[in-house]
């Protein structure tokens, strides 16, 4: 018989895979509000192999600690989390968040009213930016997916790990794939696509469940993040082929296969190295200034130097993923973008940026050897 979710209790099981020593520290400062309905599990993963596990009670539930021997990173350990548990509900969490007192009673509230959505997800905010790389962050549209509930959406295709609840059922055998980086990067979208193919539904959106998540590294600049999603991002495109589409090349693209076409033209002495190093140029210009339409057209306006962290944040990404189709030996991955919202419409406006930037540098690289030839510069 299924669960009458009218009546009965809900089991949950709150899986959070952490590096932190101290388990019971974790667990004071979410400080979760457990409604007389649920039946609540905690499962930390310590991914730590020199801590020590030691289970206890909190709450008046009870906190499995469970010891990885070595380290398998979140992804992998939130699997040991989700096949240690039984509940009815799997609720993943990161370490790092401070979820509402009362968001377990927001979910239940939604689940008990969609009993049949391939999952629930809350959103994740940010604080205000504290600097200029933080707002070049905001700027990026990194954290539409964290912050998904601003998009006046109800329903998606997937969500963050930070804040996301699976019906266990739903779940059935999948889980976070091990060709995802260890830092994470992807897994949490092949997870919930796989979920959405198992049950042919979408994930509920839950505004009010949310979580409140700080600054990367205190908002210290970092590329690193950015670079490692897309890296696993361009996994996705080959395991969801549904979810990919073609467009034009970005600045990492064109340099990399304009420069067999720059060496031609250098070993033909049809240029040199300095129209070469003018053409690189334009090129990281045409990327700037792309950016900065994108910027104008989606948030308003920006300053410039916000403009530049973003750009350089993205392009950070756009390296994650030229790496990931390297190391990956999937040439076919160039050229081809995954569309994260699932349903093709900012595929468009993704193309005509894309397109502006590409058609701007190709006018302006080949007016340059025109007019330098010309004037013999």
């Amino acid at each position: 018989m299924g669960i009458d979710h009218t009546k009965d209790t809900i089991s949950v099981d709150i899986v959070i895979p952490s590096i932190r020593h101290d388990p019971k520290k974790l667990l004071s400062m979410l400080n979760i509000t457990i409604p007389s309905d649920v039946k609540l599990c905690w499962y930390v993963v310590s991914d730590n192999p020199s801590s020590e596990s030691s289970d206890f009670t909190y709450g008046g539930s009870p906190v499995h600690v469970i010891v990885n021997t070595e380290n398998l990173g979140a992804p992998l350990s939130r699997n040991v989390g989700l096949e240690s548990g039984s509940g009815d509900y799997v609720f993943f969490l990161d370490d790092d968040v401070i979820p509402a007192p009362d968001i377990l009673s927001r979910y239940v509230d939604v689940i008990r009213s969609y009993p049949d959505a391939a999952g629930y997800i809350g959103p994740t905010f940010f604080p205000d930016p504290i600097n200029s790389f933080t707002r070049g962050i905001r700027a990026s549209d990194f954290l539409t997916f964290f912050e998904i509930s601003t998009t006046m959406r109800t329903w998606v295709p997937w969500g963050t790990t930070s804040n996301l609840l699976v019906p266990r059922k739903n779940v059935g055998s999948t889980r976070f794939s091990k060709i995802f980086p260890k830092h994470g990067g992807g897994e949490d979208i092949d997870f919930c696509l796989n979920v959405v193919n198992n049950t042919q539904k979408q994930f509920k959106i839950v505004p009010d469940a949310y979580v409140r998540h700080g600054w990367w590294g205190g908002g210290r600049r970092s590329y690193r993040r950015f670079f490692r999603w897309a890296f696993g991002d361009s996994n996705i495109v080959k395991i969801h082929p549904e979810t990919k589409f073609r467009d034009f090349p970005n600045m990492f693209e064109m340099l990399l296969f304009g420069s067999g076409v720059f060496a031609c033209l250098l070993a033909l002495e049809i240029a040199s190295v300095h129209h070469v190093a003018v053409s690189v140029g334009i090129i990281v210009a045409c990327e700037l200034a792309g950016e900065q339409t994108r910027k104008r057209i989606t948030r308003g306006k920006f300053s410039a130097g916000d403009a530049i962290e973003s750009a350089i944040i993205r392009l950070s990404n756009e390296m994650g993923r030229i790496v990931g189709n390297i190391c990956h030996k999937n040439l076919a991955g160039f050229f081809v973008r995954f569309d994260y919202f699932g349903t093709g419409e900012s595929v468009p406006f993704e193309r005509k940026i894309s397109g502006l930037k590409f058609i701007s540098s190709i006018f302006l690289i080949s007016t340059w050897f025109v007019v330098s030839h010309i004037l013999n510069i």
